[in-house]
């Protein structure tokens, strides 16, 4: 089924600044990161997005999409979810991007990095007290992998784009986690994407 052309834009939905936190990069797809203002309700926003790519992948990403969007619902539904998995407020699909709406405050470790200073505690790990927090926060993101496995799902790669932090140097102020979808199993979607390319179809595993 073709997607449908009369989805509004990101520009539509959301004010946008002139600077990404991070641009996308859809050879890698790696998603963009950007903060926003929703034109309608006015609230800050922290958007992470996947451009389409104009092919006929975007009908295998869209399936996905939709699929794991149920996921989103499913694992924060676990107790406990909630304090180790960022907060979700919106998934959508605009005409060009598919498109996760996070709540303002945490961002992901890559955009808190990108504009951190170099005095930033992240960036001065030879301190003990900073190496305490850190190593209690790679806790809440293994009982964050222990839901997912617990619901019998698989976690893509786990890098400065899924972990999320608000940078505050205390406890806890890393460690969340985006939740399963914001991955989009990419390499599912790497393979969609090679095999669309390439004139076959792939069929993930279940």
């Amino acid at each position: 089924m073709a997607a449908k052309n009369n989805q509004p834009s990101l520009e539509t939905l959301f004010e946008l600044p002139e600077d990404y936190l991070r641009g996308p990069q859809p050879e890698a797809l790696r998603p963009g990161l950007i903060e926003a203002v929703d034109r309608k309700t006015k609230q800050d926003r922290l958007l992470k997005f996947w451009p389409k790519t104009g092919t006929a992948a975007d009908e295998e990403l869209r399936d996905l999409w939709r699929h794991e969007r149920l996921q989103v619902d499913r694992i924060m539904s676990y107790p406990g979810a909630d304090e180790v998995f960022a907060g979700v407020v919106a998934m959508i699909e605009t005409s060009g991007t598919f498109c996760i709406v996070h709540e303002p405050g945490s961002m992901p470790l890559e955009g808190k990095l990108r504009t951190a200073p170099k005095r930033f505690w992240m960036r001065n790990l030879s301190v003990p007290a900073n190496r305490v927090v850190l190593w209690q926060n790679l806790g809440r993101l293994a009982k964050a992998l222990g839901i997912l496995h617990s619901h019998g799902l698989l976690h893509g790669r786990i890098d400065s784009y899924a972990v999320f932090t608000e940078g505050a140097q205390e406890a806890d102020s890393v460690g969340g986690i985006t939740s399963y979808i914001t991955r989009l199993r990419k390499k599912v979607l790497t393979a969609t994407l090679q095999a669309s390319l390439e004139g076959r179809n792939y069929c993930p595993r279940s």
